[in-house]
Formats: structure tokens, sequence, C-alpha cells
């Protein structure tokens, strides 16, 4: 009888499985009489299979039996770890956001003596800062790439920026055009110098490139892609609305306005982090600049899912925002029916909410998924 490739009688017959027994047990080769040669096997279960087939009937099938159970057990240990690794995720996010609460909380009274700003500004300006250190620390631990969260240099980085930027900036311009036009809003030059003119835009410009990398980034770049991945197993639209959240509650640290004493401590701090809680007293005041908000973070994370990149919400987020900061050089807005035709905030109002929407699917249809770079 010839036997398997290397033993006697090997050359003398050229053996190759029938089709019905390759898909019987695929990756299992059988010689004539069930002879088999380990070699073939390509997993310790099928291994323990083919040693079973030499025993006899009652212990064969108890050997199968038993490396059957090893293999349940062993896909439901994995399983468990993977449950467990899935868990350690919320642990992580809620034990981050501790220490960054706690250290801003400490830190801003003793910065409050050598900085000539607001109290509330240190404070949220810290939150900014130590969020985003947080995530760059917790991206080079993991030994990481900046890339996966959105920020990876490719050919279409520039276009991403200067179409997000300036669809923000047309944007907001016709939202501009239609206030005046409807008698919102009226069109005013403020007495400036030339020169202090220009350093009003310019400074509004580099607020916005500040606001728009760094909010984007701990927002749209570390945040979503954290929480989509880790704590919602890979789900776009809850990591989406949970970050859409977040980005709207972080601006209403102020809107409270809390009392804060002449020489602000800890407990005024404490007053600040409560104070989007203490918000919601005033709802019905409140509530349409929290949903332009979310509006406007929904419509950031989409431009990130649709291209796969940062970029075109860094330039979107930095023209809207250096758009708002200069925007008073040129137009003094109403107050009436702010609910219907909004502020100079934009977001707090009906035809607000239109032009972000309309923004966002221009941004979205126009733009493609970035090339990779090579």
């Amino acid at each position: 009888m010839p036997g398997p490739p290397g033993t006697a009688g090997a050359g003398r017959v050229r053996w190759h499985p029938t089709s019905k027994q390759a898909k019987a047990e695929p990756g299992v080769l059988r010689g004539p009489a069930g002879c088999c040669w380990p070699e073939c096997v390509p997993s310790g279960y099928d291994r323990l299979d083919l040693q079973a087939r030499r025993l006899p009937p009652g212990l064969a099938h108890r050997t199968r039996k038993a490396s059957r159970r090893g293999s349940d057990a062993a896909a439901e240990d994995e399983t468990s770890d993977m449950e467990r690794h899935h868990m350690k995720g919320p642990v992580k996010f809620v034990a981050v956001v501790a220490v960054v609460l706690v250290s801003s909380a400490v830190l801003a009274p003793l910065l409050h003596d050598l900085l000539p700003y607001p109290f509330a500004r240190i404070f949220k300006r810290l939150l900014m800062i130590g969020a985003i250190l947080a995530a760059v620390l917790f991206v080079r631990i993991r030994r990481d790439t900046f890339a996966r969260y959105g920020m990876a240099r490719t050919p279409d980085t520039v276009r991403f920026l200067w179409t997000g930027f300036l669809t923000g900036i047309a944007g907001l311009v016709a939202f501009a055009l239609v206030s005046v036009a409807t008698g919102h809003a009226q069109v005013v030059i403020r007495q400036l110098s030339a020169l202090g003119r220009a350093e009003r835009i310019a400074e509004a410009l580099l607020t916005g490139i500040l606001i728009g990398v760094f909010e984007e980034f701990l927002f749209r770049g570390f945040l979503f892609t954290y929480t989509r991945d880790r704590l919602f197993r890979g789900r776009a639209l809850p990591g989406m609305v949970l970050t859409s959240l977040l980005y709207a509650t972080l601006h209403f640290l102020t809107v409270g306005k809390p009392v804060i004493s002449p020489d602000p401590g800890i407990a005024d701090s404490v007053k600040l982090m409560l104070a989007p809680v203490q918000s919601l007293t005033d709802w019905p005041m409140l509530w349409p600049s929290a949903v332009g908000l979310f509006l406007f973070g929904m419509v950031l994370n989409a431009c990130v899912i649709r291209t796969g990149s940062l970029y075109p919400s860094i330039g979107l987020h930095a023209g809207c925002v250096a758009f708002l900061r200069a925007v008073w050089l040129f137009l003094a807005f109403g107050k009436d029916d702010v609910l219907l035709w909004s502020s100079k905030r934009v977001y707090d109002g009906a035809m607000g909410w239109a032009f972000l929407l309309l923004i966002g699917l221009l941004l979205v249809v126009r733009l493609r998924r970035a090339v990779p770079s090579t």
C-alpha cells in the first residue's frame, strides 16, 4: 500500500484527494484506507482528529468530543477577553476626563494671579489644553499614529483645508446678506483705522485657525475615533451624537454665568464645572444655541466620515470662527425674533441652522475620500 511522501512505497503511487473528500474536510489530505500525513494538517484540532482515527472506535469518539470541548472553551475565553477589552474603554475614558477636570480646577486659580484674563476663560482654555495633551499622550503611549485620527498628510490635504475654509466663509456671507435683505441686520462701519481694522481681521483669522485645529483634533479626531472604535464597536452614528453633545456642552461653561469671587479658588472652578448643569434651568433661553452647536458638530463629523480626513472640518471650523469674530466690524444684528432669524452667533436661530446644514450638504456632496499618499 502506498504511504505518505517520504515513507516506503511513496514513489510508486501519486495520490490526489477526491473532490468529495476535499469538500468534506478542507485542508486535510487522506490516502487510501484513511492513511494521513500530519504535515498536511493546518490546525491542532485537525491533528487531534487524525490521531483519533487510529484509535478504537469508542476511544476515538471520546477524543473527538474532548477536542471539540477544548475548542469551544478556547472560543469562549477569547470572547470573554474581547468583552473585558471593550469594558476597559469606558473606564479609561472616564478616568482621563476626571484627571483633566481636577487638573484644570487646581491650575486655574494659580494662573489667574498671573494672567490678565477672566477666570472662566482661563478655566475653559485649561480644559481644552488638558484634553488635547491627554489625547496626544494617549496616542504616543499606544504607539499609534496621528494618521489614524484623520491627520494623515495626503495629496488632498491643502484642497480639503481651502474647500472647508472658503465654503464656511461663503455660507456665512450668504447668511449675512439674507439678514441684511430681511432687515434683521444693518451695515455699519466701525470707527477704526485701516491698521486697526487689519489687526482685528488678522486676529480673527488666527483665532479661527487655532480653534479649528485644537477643537477638531480633540472632538472629531480623538474623541470621535475613540468612542466609535472602543465604546460603540465601530458604529459611527452613536460616536457622532456623543461627540457633538460634548462639543455643545463645553460651550455652555460660561453661559450660566456663575458668580466668581474676586480671588477665585477651587470652589469657583467647581462652579464652572457645574455651569452646564445649572444652565438647564435656563433651558427655554439656551436650547436654540444647544441645537445649533449640536448640528454644527454633526456637520463637522459628516465631513470627517465622508473624506476620512480631519482637514475639511478644520478648514470649515476655522472659516466659521473667523467670520463670527470679524463680522461685528461690518454688521449690527437685531435682537428681535432671534429664534427665527438668528443673531450674530448664527447657531441660535432657525435661519442659522438652515445655513449650517446647507454648508454641510455642499461639502459632503463636493468632497470625496482622501487619496492615500504614496
